[in-house]
């Protein structure tokens, strides 16, 4: 199996995973709890990407890997994870529950002033009418890619390092 598929593979069921947690985050309507959401999610991405690259590397490269090889892997798991999951995403808000995007957007700026109790009602509605050109579906998708990504290439950086293990009989000879 090479590098790509097992990426596939792994970054399909990483997706699902995210799916099923996005789904327990609507049904119960946790969104208030950003950390937890978020923690969950950092949590399976990183136990994914070591399962995945470990498989990859114990059952097609008779145990070794390097740095490199290892990186990959992950951020390859990662960044097919976020397709599935920005298509899930467009879908979702788009067809499924596009009220929900109204509900973040009020959460988003009740925090606005908690966070910020002396913000006049001017600025409020200027900081929401920007936030509101974000809340869309098709915005929401893209940087569920980016953000995904980026967050499975921080961790491959570090998992990596852990991981990578090369064959010292191969240096021997040379």
């Amino acid at each position: 199996m090479s590098l790509n598929k097992n990426a596939l593979n792994y970054g399909l069921i990483l997706g699902a995973v995210l799916i099923v947690l996005s789904l327990i985050i609507y049904i119960f309507d946790l969104y208030e709890n950003n950390f937890v959401s978020s923690f969950l999610s950092d949590v399976i991405i990183i136990i994914v990407i070591i399962l995945g690259t470990k498989s990859y590397r114990d059952k097609q490269l008779n145990g070794f890997i390097t740095y490199g090889k290892s990186f990959t892997s992950g951020l390859l798991i990662g960044f097919f994870a976020s397709i599935v999951l920005a298509i899930f995403t467009f879908l979702f808000y788009k067809y499924f529950a596009p009220d929900v995007i109204n509900h973040l957007s009020d959460i988003a700026q009740q925090k606005l002033i908690d966070k910020m109790p002396e913000i006049t009602d001017e600025q409020l509605d200027q900081a929401m009418a920007i936030k509101q050109k974000f809340m869309n579906p098709g915005w929401m998708s893209f940087m569920t890619i980016v953000g995904t990504t980026l967050w499975a290439l921080v961790f491959s950086l570090i998992i990596s390092a852990f991981l990578k293990k090369e064959d010292k009989s191969l240096q021997a000879n040379l």
